[in-house]
Protein backbone atom coordinates (compact mmCIF):
# COMPACT_ATOMS: atom_id res chain seq x y z
CA UNK A 1 0.00 0.00 0.00
CA UNK A 2 1.34 3.33 -0.88
CA UNK A 3 2.25 5.88 1.65
CA UNK A 4 -0.39 8.61 2.15
CA UNK A 5 0.46 11.87 0.76
CA UNK A 6 1.65 14.40 3.42
CA UNK A 7 -0.84 17.36 2.85
CA UNK A 8 0.23 20.44 0.68
CA UNK A 9 0.53 23.51 2.52
CA UNK A 10 -0.79 26.53 1.35
CA UNK A 11 2.63 27.57 -0.30
CA UNK A 12 1.83 24.17 -1.90
CA UNK A 13 4.40 21.38 -0.69
CA UNK A 14 4.45 19.56 2.58
CA UNK A 15 6.14 21.11 5.52
CA UNK A 16 8.83 18.47 5.41
CA UNK A 17 9.45 18.61 2.10
CA UNK A 18 9.45 22.90 2.26
CA UNK A 19 12.49 22.61 4.74
CA UNK A 20 14.52 19.88 2.73
CA UNK A 21 14.23 22.59 -0.02
CA UNK A 22 15.45 25.48 2.27
CA UNK A 23 18.11 23.62 3.20
CA UNK A 24 19.02 22.68 -0.09
CA UNK A 25 19.06 26.23 -1.29
CA UNK A 26 21.07 27.70 1.31
CA UNK A 27 23.08 24.99 1.21
CA UNK A 28 24.26 25.34 -2.60
CA UNK A 29 24.62 28.97 -1.95
CA UNK A 30 26.91 28.01 0.43
CA UNK A 31 28.97 25.95 -1.79
CA UNK A 32 29.21 28.73 -4.60
CA UNK A 33 30.85 30.64 -1.70
CA UNK A 34 33.00 28.56 -0.33
CA UNK A 35 34.29 27.67 -3.94
CA UNK A 36 34.83 31.47 -4.91
CA UNK A 37 36.44 32.35 -1.46
CA UNK A 38 38.42 29.21 -0.04
CA UNK A 39 41.06 29.34 -3.01
CA UNK A 40 41.64 33.24 -2.64
CA UNK A 41 41.60 33.31 0.91
CA UNK A 42 43.51 29.94 2.03
CA UNK A 43 44.38 28.42 -1.35
CA UNK A 44 42.71 25.51 -1.49
CA UNK A 45 42.10 23.71 -4.41
CA UNK A 46 39.54 24.93 -7.12
CA UNK A 47 37.89 21.68 -8.13
CA UNK A 48 37.25 20.92 -4.06
CA UNK A 49 33.89 22.87 -3.46
CA UNK A 50 31.86 22.23 -6.63
CA UNK A 51 30.12 25.55 -7.41
CA UNK A 52 29.02 24.77 -10.57
CA UNK A 53 27.12 21.59 -9.49
CA UNK A 54 24.86 24.08 -6.59
CA UNK A 55 23.97 26.19 -9.60
CA UNK A 56 22.24 23.29 -11.09
CA UNK A 57 21.07 21.96 -8.23
CA UNK A 58 19.16 25.88 -8.27
CA UNK A 59 18.23 25.46 -11.81
CA UNK A 60 16.37 22.65 -10.24
CA UNK A 61 14.73 23.87 -7.17
CA UNK A 62 14.09 26.89 -8.83
CA UNK A 63 11.92 25.30 -11.91
CA UNK A 64 10.31 22.88 -9.20
CA UNK A 65 9.49 26.10 -7.12
CA UNK A 66 8.40 28.52 -9.71
CA UNK A 67 5.82 25.69 -11.11
CA UNK A 68 4.31 25.31 -7.60
CA UNK A 69 3.91 29.71 -6.95
CA UNK A 70 2.52 30.14 -10.40
CA UNK A 71 0.31 27.04 -9.52
CA UNK A 72 -0.87 28.73 -6.40
CA UNK A 73 -0.19 32.25 -5.64
CA UNK A 74 0.97 33.79 -9.04
CA UNK A 75 -1.73 33.11 -11.07
CA UNK A 76 -1.86 36.18 -13.11
CA UNK A 77 1.06 37.55 -15.17
CA UNK A 78 1.01 40.48 -13.51
CA UNK A 79 1.32 38.79 -9.89
CA UNK A 80 4.24 36.35 -12.11
CA UNK A 81 6.03 39.21 -13.41
CA UNK A 82 5.86 41.46 -10.50
CA UNK A 83 6.97 38.59 -7.43
CA UNK A 84 9.87 37.12 -9.66
CA UNK A 85 11.36 40.67 -10.63
CA UNK A 86 10.93 42.13 -7.23
CA UNK A 87 12.83 38.62 -5.94
CA UNK A 88 15.89 39.13 -8.66
CA UNK A 89 15.46 43.34 -8.49
CA UNK A 90 15.78 43.38 -4.74
CA UNK A 91 19.17 41.83 -3.97
CA UNK A 92 20.60 42.35 -7.91
CA UNK A 93 20.15 46.39 -7.60
CA UNK A 94 22.15 47.08 -4.12
CA UNK A 95 25.00 44.30 -5.64
CA UNK A 96 25.18 45.82 -8.84
CA UNK A 97 25.66 49.18 -6.92
CA UNK A 98 28.31 47.96 -4.66
CA UNK A 99 29.97 46.29 -7.32
CA UNK A 100 30.15 50.25 -9.54
CA UNK A 101 31.59 51.86 -6.15
CA UNK A 102 34.00 49.14 -5.48
CA UNK A 103 35.40 49.59 -9.29
CA UNK A 104 35.62 53.59 -8.81
CA UNK A 105 37.23 53.28 -5.95
CA UNK A 106 39.75 51.14 -7.21
CA UNK A 107 39.85 52.68 -10.66
CA UNK A 108 39.11 56.16 -9.47
CA UNK A 109 36.61 57.20 -11.96
CA UNK A 110 33.34 55.62 -13.35
CA UNK A 111 33.78 53.28 -16.54
CA UNK A 112 31.38 53.34 -19.46
CA UNK A 113 32.53 49.70 -19.69
CA UNK A 114 31.27 48.54 -16.01
CA UNK A 115 27.63 50.92 -16.25
CA UNK A 116 26.82 49.02 -19.06
CA UNK A 117 27.97 45.44 -18.14
CA UNK A 118 25.49 46.00 -14.82
CA UNK A 119 22.56 47.52 -17.14
CA UNK A 120 22.42 44.15 -18.99
CA UNK A 121 22.99 41.69 -16.58
CA UNK A 122 20.26 44.28 -14.72
CA UNK A 123 18.24 43.53 -17.60
CA UNK A 124 19.44 40.01 -17.99
CA UNK A 125 20.79 40.14 -21.42
CA UNK A 126 24.29 39.61 -20.17
CA UNK A 127 24.26 36.22 -21.25
CA UNK A 128 22.07 35.95 -24.75
CA UNK A 129 23.90 34.15 -27.56
CA UNK A 130 27.44 35.27 -27.43
CA UNK A 131 27.08 37.71 -24.81
CA UNK A 132 29.05 36.56 -21.57
CA UNK A 133 29.32 39.58 -19.56
CA UNK A 134 30.11 39.98 -15.87
CA UNK A 135 29.36 43.08 -14.07
CA UNK A 136 31.88 44.07 -11.61
CA UNK A 137 33.14 42.01 -9.22
CA UNK A 138 29.99 40.07 -9.13
CA UNK A 139 30.90 36.84 -11.65
CA UNK A 140 28.19 34.86 -9.76
CA UNK A 141 25.37 36.82 -11.65
CA UNK A 142 25.33 34.89 -14.66
CA UNK A 143 22.79 32.35 -13.31
CA UNK A 144 20.41 35.09 -13.12
CA UNK A 145 19.87 35.89 -16.56
CA UNK A 146 19.81 32.33 -17.10
CA UNK A 147 16.90 31.92 -14.43
CA UNK A 148 15.22 34.79 -15.81
CA UNK A 149 14.61 33.59 -19.34
CA UNK A 150 13.26 30.50 -17.86
CA UNK A 151 10.60 32.46 -16.05
CA UNK A 152 9.75 34.20 -19.12
CA UNK A 153 9.22 30.97 -20.68
CA UNK A 154 7.39 29.02 -17.97
CA UNK A 155 5.12 32.92 -17.38
CA UNK A 156 4.68 33.05 -21.66
CA UNK A 157 3.64 28.98 -21.43
CA UNK A 158 1.38 29.88 -18.74
CA UNK A 159 -0.34 32.59 -18.98
CA UNK A 160 -0.13 33.47 -22.79
CA UNK A 161 -3.38 31.51 -24.08
CA UNK A 162 -3.52 30.83 -27.59
CA UNK A 163 -0.64 32.27 -28.37
CA UNK A 164 1.69 30.76 -25.74
CA UNK A 165 3.38 28.11 -28.40
CA UNK A 166 4.63 30.80 -30.37
CA UNK A 167 5.26 33.36 -27.31
CA UNK A 168 7.39 30.78 -25.41
CA UNK A 169 9.10 29.49 -28.81
CA UNK A 170 9.61 33.34 -29.31
CA UNK A 171 11.23 33.92 -25.80
CA UNK A 172 13.64 30.88 -26.62
CA UNK A 173 15.19 32.02 -30.12
CA UNK A 174 15.79 35.13 -28.30
CA UNK A 175 17.33 33.51 -25.66
CA UNK A 176 19.94 31.84 -27.52
CA UNK A 177 21.88 28.46 -27.47
CA UNK A 178 23.55 28.63 -24.16
CA UNK A 179 20.67 29.39 -22.26
CA UNK A 180 18.25 27.04 -23.64
CA UNK A 181 20.88 24.14 -23.39
CA UNK A 182 20.40 24.37 -19.67
CA UNK A 183 16.35 24.84 -19.99
CA UNK A 184 15.41 21.25 -19.86
CA UNK A 185 17.58 21.28 -16.35
CA UNK A 186 15.05 24.35 -15.23
CA UNK A 187 12.15 22.25 -16.85
CA UNK A 188 13.22 19.07 -15.16
CA UNK A 189 11.82 20.88 -11.75
CA UNK A 190 8.81 22.06 -13.17
CA UNK A 191 7.83 18.30 -14.52
CA UNK A 192 8.84 16.92 -11.10
CA UNK A 193 6.39 19.26 -9.23
CA UNK A 194 3.17 18.65 -11.98
CA UNK A 195 4.40 14.66 -11.25
CA UNK A 196 5.25 14.03 -7.85
CA UNK A 197 5.33 10.36 -8.09
CA UNK A 198 4.55 8.38 -4.87
CA UNK A 199 6.94 6.11 -3.65
CA UNK A 200 6.73 3.59 -0.47
CA UNK A 201 9.35 4.62 2.08
CA UNK A 202 11.63 1.71 1.69
CA UNK A 203 11.93 2.25 -1.72
CA UNK A 204 12.76 6.01 -1.49
CA UNK A 205 15.40 5.54 1.60
CA UNK A 206 17.08 3.08 -1.25
CA UNK A 207 16.35 6.22 -4.16
CA UNK A 208 17.93 8.72 -1.70
CA UNK A 209 20.85 6.09 -1.16
CA UNK A 210 21.30 5.92 -4.60
CA UNK A 211 21.38 9.66 -5.87
CA UNK A 212 23.90 10.51 -2.64
CA UNK A 213 26.13 7.43 -4.11
CA UNK A 214 25.64 8.72 -8.14
CA UNK A 215 26.55 12.37 -6.79
CA UNK A 216 30.06 11.07 -5.15
CA UNK A 217 31.13 8.90 -7.95
CA UNK A 218 30.15 11.95 -10.74
CA UNK A 219 32.52 14.31 -7.99
CA UNK A 220 35.01 12.06 -7.78
CA UNK A 221 35.51 11.59 -11.60
CA UNK A 222 34.90 15.34 -11.83
CA UNK A 223 32.06 14.79 -14.22
CA UNK A 224 31.52 18.35 -15.19
CA UNK A 225 35.51 19.34 -16.49
CA UNK A 226 35.13 15.62 -18.48
CA UNK A 227 32.10 16.86 -20.27
CA UNK A 228 33.68 20.20 -20.63
CA UNK A 229 36.81 18.13 -22.37
CA UNK A 230 34.80 15.81 -24.43
CA UNK A 231 32.82 18.50 -25.67
CA UNK A 232 35.92 21.17 -26.80
CA UNK A 233 36.93 17.59 -28.72
CA UNK A 234 34.23 16.62 -30.53
CA UNK A 235 33.91 20.91 -31.82
CA UNK A 236 37.24 21.37 -32.75
CA UNK A 237 37.79 23.71 -29.63
CA UNK A 238 34.42 26.16 -30.44
CA UNK A 239 32.54 25.04 -27.24
CA UNK A 240 33.28 27.78 -25.60
CA UNK A 241 30.51 29.80 -27.38
CA UNK A 242 28.67 27.87 -24.43
CA UNK A 243 30.22 29.94 -21.98
CA UNK A 244 28.75 28.50 -18.39
CA UNK A 245 26.63 25.79 -20.26
CA UNK A 246 29.74 23.96 -21.31
CA UNK A 247 29.24 20.67 -19.23
CA UNK A 248 25.77 20.76 -20.04
CA UNK A 249 26.14 17.07 -21.11
CA UNK A 250 26.72 16.37 -16.99
CA UNK A 251 24.55 18.57 -15.89
CA UNK A 252 21.41 16.88 -17.23
CA UNK A 253 22.89 13.95 -15.58
CA UNK A 254 23.36 15.86 -12.41
CA UNK A 255 19.99 17.24 -12.68
CA UNK A 256 18.43 14.03 -13.00
CA UNK A 257 20.25 12.89 -9.78
CA UNK A 258 18.67 15.40 -8.15
CA UNK A 259 15.38 14.89 -9.38
CA UNK A 260 15.99 11.41 -8.00
CA UNK A 261 16.61 12.92 -4.56
CA UNK A 262 13.65 15.22 -4.16
CA UNK A 263 11.52 12.42 -5.29
CA UNK A 264 13.13 10.02 -2.55
CA UNK A 265 12.40 13.24 -0.06
CA UNK A 266 9.05 13.64 -0.80
CA UNK A 267 8.31 9.90 0.24
CA UNK A 268 10.12 9.69 3.45
CA UNK A 269 7.29 10.31 5.80
CA UNK A 270 9.60 9.98 8.94
CA UNK A 271 12.57 12.37 7.32
CA UNK A 272 9.91 14.60 6.05
CA UNK A 273 8.46 15.00 10.13
CA UNK A 274 12.16 15.75 11.58
CA UNK A 275 12.47 18.31 8.52
CA UNK A 276 9.19 20.01 9.66
CA UNK A 277 10.51 20.03 13.01
CA UNK A 278 13.47 22.32 11.69
CA UNK A 279 11.69 24.63 9.51
CA UNK A 280 11.86 27.41 11.34
CA UNK A 281 15.94 27.27 11.30
CA UNK A 282 15.83 26.47 7.83
CA UNK A 283 13.68 28.83 6.20
CA UNK A 284 15.82 31.44 8.12
CA UNK A 285 18.54 29.91 6.45
CA UNK A 286 17.27 30.03 2.98
CA UNK A 287 15.99 33.98 3.70
CA UNK A 288 20.05 34.75 2.80
CA UNK A 289 20.70 32.70 0.36
CA UNK A 290 20.60 35.69 -2.85
CA UNK A 291 21.96 37.44 -0.40
CA UNK A 292 25.01 35.08 0.14
CA UNK A 293 25.23 34.18 -3.47
CA UNK A 294 25.29 37.69 -4.89
CA UNK A 295 27.00 39.78 -2.14
CA UNK A 296 29.97 37.17 -1.09
CA UNK A 297 32.52 38.36 -4.15
CA UNK A 298 31.72 41.80 -3.41
CA UNK A 299 31.99 41.60 -0.12
CA UNK A 300 35.77 39.84 -0.69
CA UNK A 301 37.18 42.58 -2.77
CA UNK A 302 36.20 45.15 -0.60
CA UNK A 303 37.24 43.32 2.59
CA UNK A 304 40.52 41.23 1.35
CA UNK A 305 41.59 43.42 -1.62
CA UNK A 306 40.50 46.56 -0.88
CA UNK A 307 41.22 47.19 2.93
CA UNK A 308 43.93 44.20 3.22
CA UNK A 309 41.70 42.50 5.75
CA UNK A 310 43.59 39.19 6.49
CA UNK A 311 41.68 35.90 5.46
CA UNK A 312 39.95 34.60 8.44
CA UNK A 313 38.65 37.92 9.42
CA UNK A 314 37.47 38.50 6.08
CA UNK A 315 36.01 35.37 5.89
CA UNK A 316 34.32 35.73 9.04
CA UNK A 317 33.69 38.97 8.25
CA UNK A 318 31.33 38.42 5.29
CA UNK A 319 29.59 35.75 6.94
CA UNK A 320 28.45 37.99 9.85
CA UNK A 321 27.38 41.05 6.89
CA UNK A 322 25.60 38.48 4.80
CA UNK A 323 22.24 38.13 7.05
CA UNK A 324 22.35 41.85 7.97
CA UNK A 325 22.71 42.60 3.77
CA UNK A 326 19.27 40.34 3.23
CA UNK A 327 17.18 42.30 5.77
CA UNK A 328 18.00 44.92 4.19
CA UNK A 329 17.58 43.63 0.70
CA UNK A 330 15.97 40.42 -0.06
CA UNK A 331 13.67 40.86 3.09
CA UNK A 332 12.41 43.65 1.63
CA UNK A 333 11.02 42.78 -1.45
CA UNK A 334 8.07 43.72 -0.75
CA UNK A 335 8.33 47.38 -1.04
CA UNK A 336 9.56 45.80 -5.00
CA UNK A 337 6.56 44.17 -5.30
CA UNK A 338 4.42 47.50 -4.27
CA UNK A 339 6.58 49.88 -6.91
CA UNK A 340 6.28 47.00 -9.48
CA UNK A 341 2.81 46.13 -9.60
CA UNK A 342 1.25 49.27 -11.17
CA UNK A 343 3.84 49.78 -13.32
CA UNK A 344 3.10 45.93 -14.88
CA UNK A 345 -0.27 46.28 -14.80
CA UNK A 346 -0.16 49.12 -17.34
CA UNK A 347 2.08 47.02 -19.54
CA UNK A 348 0.10 43.93 -19.23
CA UNK A 349 -1.62 41.76 -19.64
CA UNK A 350 0.28 39.45 -22.11
CA UNK A 351 -2.13 38.47 -25.19
CA UNK A 352 -4.81 35.98 -24.79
Amino acid sequence: MPPAQAPFQPGGIAPGLSAYFDLVRFGAAAVVFLDHLCPVLFGTPTSLFPGHDAVIVFFVLSGYVVAMVVDRRETSPTAFATARLARLWSVMVPALLLGLALDVGMKGELELAAVVASLLNLAFLAQLWLLDIAPPHNPPMWSLSYEAWYYLVLGLWQFGRGHRWWLAAGAVCLAGPKIVVLLPVWTLGVLLYRWRPRLEPRLAAALLALSVLLYVGAYVIDLPNQARTFLSAVTSGRSWRLGASTAFLADYLLGLVIALNFIAVDNLPRLGRLLAAMRPFCAGLASCTLSLYLFHKPLLTLLHEGLGIGPVATFLAIIALIPLLALATEHQRHLWRNALASPLRRLMPIPR
